[in-house]
Formats: C-alpha cells, structure tokens, sequence
C-alpha cells in the first residue's frame, strides 16, 4: 500500500510518503489551515505539498489532517474535491489535524492526545467514542497555546511599562508586574521579533501575530525560564496547568471511574518548552495519569486512517471522530 500522509497547522504542515507502511519521503510546507491563511490558499499549499512528496510515484490512499476545516464545511469540501480531483485513483481521506495526531500516537487504540500549539485542544478516544474539549479558538479560548502564552506575556510586558502593579493584568495570582522584573522578558521579545518599542506590540496583536512571531516569543520565554526568570517559568506553568485540565476533562468524559487513559502530547509549544513541559507532566502524574511518546507523527496517522477500512481500528476511531 502506497501512502500519502498530511498534517496541517497553523504554524507549518508536514507530509510523508508511505510504501507498505515505510516512511520514504517527508517534506515541510507552511501553515495550511483555512482559517488563519484563506481558504484558496490552503488548498493550493495541500495540494502543492501533496504533488512534491509523492512526486512520480503513485499513491493509493490520501490522509490528511487540516486545521480548521472540522468548523468549515466549505473548507472540508474545497480541500477534499481539490486533492481528489488531483489524484483520482486515489482513496482520499480528510479529517481535523487533531483527528490525525489522535490516530498517529496510540497506533488507533485509546488514549487521550493533548495538543498545545498555535491552538490548544485536547480530544480522546475509548470504547467506540471520542471526546473533544476546547479548541475554541483564540478569540474563546485556547488557553494552554503559543497565541495565549505571547498574549499574555504582552500584557505583562505593556502593563509594567504603564507602571501599573496589578496581578490581574498579568493573569499570574498574586504576582504583581513590576519594570524590573519584566525588562528580561520586554528586551527578548522587542529584540526577538525587531521592534522600535514594546508599544509595537499593539499593532502585532491588533492583525493577530504570525506564526513565526508566536514561535519566536514562545522561544523567548522557554529560554528565559529554563535560565531561572521567575515571571517566565510562571507564565509557562499557567499555560502548563491549562493544558494539563483539557486532559482532565476528557478523562473524566470518558471514562471517570476506571483506569486513566494514556496522555500524549502534540505541538511546538508542549515540546519545545522543558519548563512548561515538566510542570504538565507533574500535573498529570499528582492524578495518576501517565504521559506517553506518541507511537507515529500525526501525518503517518493520517495516512494509516486513508489506508484503513471499517473493521479495524483505525477505521473505528475514524468513526467515532466523525460522530463529534
């Protein structure tokens, strides 16, 4: 079976190609989610991504997993109809990018996957039934995400330059803002993303920042915590207790008075931030929950779920998927 396997963000996307299950090509293309990028463009960047990794060989089934397109139906069937009509031999399979990593990391089986990225969402599955909580976007929710780590840190950072002492501004209890303490943090992120001035940061949040903005604060503040900065690490370890409670939640959906499920986790931020990754961990081991390496990539999830049929596992949590 000749594979094709896609993961799409809001940060980037990545694709591999799969002969009987081997990984033979992988590529990493832009963030292709339909809400933050448009839709023309996210189909052009799939399908240009799709065409560059499988190059000339064939393909048999097509899995990919977008962000965005489970709240836009338009998004579903443009993306759909686009990569069928490029590769119609094809069985083409599209689903959320959530729906993938889900698949990807426990092989199909059960398990609970929590993504803190760009976005934050935490979905599980077991017997037959999956359970998505958060993944509201940013303007609802997404506590836990690079966007409202950064948004965050922002408003420590404009609140100490206006002098005000509030531990409400900086969404830290009983920790107040103070100029001293935030400089650190107020001189990495001017520098980082090339600002005049920390008031910069208002037109940055009024057109939303851009992902590689995001990445570049969050990058800020992992390696400022990981060097001691008090206000980093807490800030990291709000975002690492909001995360921690998406997995909470769906255990209890799930299956409150049994064994917990297995945690695995997706997404630069969970990965890339040690501070906030330990303190996500800790959380979860204080509830007897243990975090587990996911067993595949979330584009070799997809690509398992377009080469799957409706007796097997993959093909079951398929869907249950379908069914939220």
């Amino acid at each position: 079976m000749r594979a094709l396997g896609i993961d799409g963000g809001g940060t980037r996307t990545r694709a591999v190609y799969l002969e009987d299950g081997v990984a033979s090509r992988t590529l990493v293309g832009e963030a292709t989610n339909p809400l933050s990028v448009g839709l023309d463009v996210a189909v052009g960047r799939v399908l240009a991504l799709a065409q560059d990794t499988v190059g000339s060989s064939d393909v048999d089934a097509i899995g990919i997993g977008i962000a965005g397109v489970g709240a836009s139906e338009s998004a579903h069937e443009a993306i759909l109809g686009a990569v069928r009509e490029a590769f119609p031999r094809a069985r083409v399979v599209l689903t959320t990018d959530v729906v993938a990593a889900l698949a990807g990391a426990f092989d199909g089986g059960a398990g609970i996957l929590v993504v803190g990225g760009t976005g934050s969402v935490a979905i599980g599955y077991s017997g037959g039934r999956c359970v998505r909580v958060g993944g509201w976007g940013r303007r609802l929710g997404d506590s836990g995400s690079g966007f409202d780590l950064f948004r965050r840190a922002a408003r420590c950072v404009l609140a100490a330059e206006d002098g005000i002492e509030d531990a409400n501004v900086s969404g830290l209890p009983g920790q107040h803002v103070v100029m001293g303490e935030v400089k650190p943090l107020r001189d990495g992120i001017v520098a980082a993303l090339a600002l005049e001035h920390a008031r910069d940061l208002v037109a940055v949040f009024a057109r939303d920042p851009r992902p590689d903005e995001l990445l570049l604060a969050v990058d800020v503040l992992a390696r400022l915590a990981e060097d001691g900065d008090a206000l980093c690490r807490s800030l990291l370890h709000v975002q690492a207790d909001a995360l921690a409670a998406l997995a909470l939640a769906v255990q209890t959906k799930l299956r409150s008075e049994l064994a917990p499920l297995p945690v695995a986790t997706a997404g630069g931020l969970l990965l890339g931030a040690s501070t906030l990754r330990e303190h996500f961990d800790a959380r979860l081991a204080a509830h007897t929950v243990p975090v587990v390496a996911p067993k595949h990539r979330p584009e070799v999830g997809a690509a398992l779920l377009a080469c799957s049929d409706d007796n097997d596992t993959y093909g079951s949590l398929l869907a249950a998927a379908r069914a939220l």
